[in-house]
């Protein structure tokens, strides 16, 4: 199931047998938990197996992949970069409560996993004081797709503005944010879709308004990233809503 409220998404997968390929995650920190079962993480030049009870995390833009060891049940939790602050600390904790009781039958296990996610959170808000900012290139990027142009055309633009060819600036790109800068368009569209599936929106015009040529497109994209198609992510997305006090 996934469930989401404003810029926090909790993504709970049971049984699963999903593979997830070299992706990252745009302006969020992720933070994972395995809960039965066991899958390999490809993390900063490493694999290192994740088993019941353990945790990992992830900062933003920073290429990973998930392959299962054997069918698993799995928490991850991914939280905006702007909420990454003590002062929102309380809100996010709020909104997780009223998430795990939607995932946990038994109140002792929804308060462990409270209690651990809430440290790891405390972790990475002082993490990322220190360490983390977004790669320059990928504003410079933002910047030009706005404006006139294919992506190629674009790309050129770029590569002749930061003074290196169309190809080591590709590589450059890749070092800097995890993926090709193709990579990253094509995942920066399934993510628009997501949100408008979870707007109710039509497929069909979800795939026109996401920048995909027809539904077909979309779907084989889509399903390649989140391991389901767009028509099975409107079945399992709950929404949360919280009267008060959490910033969109």
């Amino acid at each position: 199931m996934y469930y989401r409220c404003g810029q926090l998404e909790l993504i709970h997968l049971q049984d699963c047998h999903v593979a997830y390929p070299e992706h990252n995650h745009a302006c969020t920190f992720t933070v994972g938990m395995v809960l039965a079962g066991g899958v390999m993480l490809e993390h900063r030049q490493q694999a290192r197996r994740i088993l019941p009870g353990q945790m990992f995390w992830i900062a933003p833009y920073e290429a990973h992949a998930i392959t299962p060891v054997s069918a698993y049940d799995m928490l991850s939790l991914s939280v905006h970069t702007d909420l990454m602050q003590q002062e929102h600390m309380p809100t996010v904790v709020g909104v997780l409560q009223q998430a795990f009781s939607c995932v946990f039958r038994h109140d002792h296990l929804q308060a462990g996993c409270i209690e651990r996610f809430s440290q790891a959170l405390e972790a990475i808000c002082a993490w990322q004081q220190v360490h983390f900012h977004t790669p320059r290139l990928l504003l410079e990027m933002k910047h030009l797709q706005q404006s006139a142009g294919d992506a190629e055309m674009r790309l050129e633009r770029l590569a002749a503005q930061v003074g290196v060819s169309k190809y080591h600036l590709i590589r450059k790109f890749k070092r800097e944010c995890g993926l090709t800068p193709h990579q990253f368009q094509i995942q920066g569209k399934v993510r628009k879709a997501q949100r408008l599936l979870e707007q109710n929106g039509a497929i069909a015009g979800v795939a026109q308004d996401a920048g995909f040529y027809d539904q077909s497109h979309l779907t084989r994209h889509f399903k390649h990233l989140l391991g389901l198609t767009p028509c099975a992510y409107k079945r399992v997305f709950i929404p949360i809503r919280l009267s008060t006090g959490y910033p969109e």
